[in-house]
C-alpha cells in the first residue's frame, strides 16, 4: 500500500537569495513550507521533532569565485559542503542526512559571491524518520 504524510515537515525555496555575513536567506520563492518550520528572512529550518532530516542546497557562484558553500546545523555543528574553484559561473550543490534534536536548525553558509538565478539557487529539507 501507499502511505502519504500530508503534515510531514518539509520545505523548498528557490530564486535569487540574499547573503549576510555568509548566511544565505530571503529566497525569491517559497514553493512549499509544510508546518512553517522554515523562516525565509533568516534562511533557517528549525526541526520540530528529533529525527533524521534530508537537506539539499544549490548556490550559483559568480565568475571568479573560489570558496566553500555548506549546509550547517546550529551554525557550528555538523555540516556538509562543496568547494567551488572556477573562472566561470558554476553551481555548487550539496545534500546530506542529519540527525537533529528538536529545535536544532539548519541553514546555508556561503563564502562566495552568489549569482542571481531562480532554478540554480535553492534550499530544501524534509523529515525522513
Amino acid at each position: 500500500g501507499k502511505i502519504t504524510k500530508p503534515l510531514q515537515p518539509a520545505f523548498f525555496v528557490n530564486g535569487s537569495p540574499s547573503e549576510t555575513s555568509g548566511n544565505v536567506h530571503s529566497f525569491g520563492n517559497i514553493k512549499h513550507n509544510i508546518g512553517s518550520h522554515y523562516v525565509n528572512s533568516t534562511g533557517r529550518f528549525t526541526a520540530p521533532v528529533a529525527g533524521r532530516y534530508l537537506f539539499t542546497a544549490g548556490i550559483w557562484a559568480a565568475a571568479g569565485s573560489d570558496n566553500f558553500m555548506q549546509v550547517r546545523i546550529n551554525e557550528a555543528g555538523d555540516h556538509a559542503g562543496v568547494h567551488v574553484n572556477n573562472s566561470a559561473i558554476v553551481s555548487g550543490t550539496v545534500s546530506a542526512v542529519y540527525s537533529m534534536a528538536a529545535n536544532d536548525y539548519a541553514s546555508i553558509h556561503c563564502l562566495y559571491t552568489i549569482q542571481g538565478s531562480t532554478p540554480r539557487n535553492f534550499f530544501s529539507g524534509i523529515l525522513i524518520g
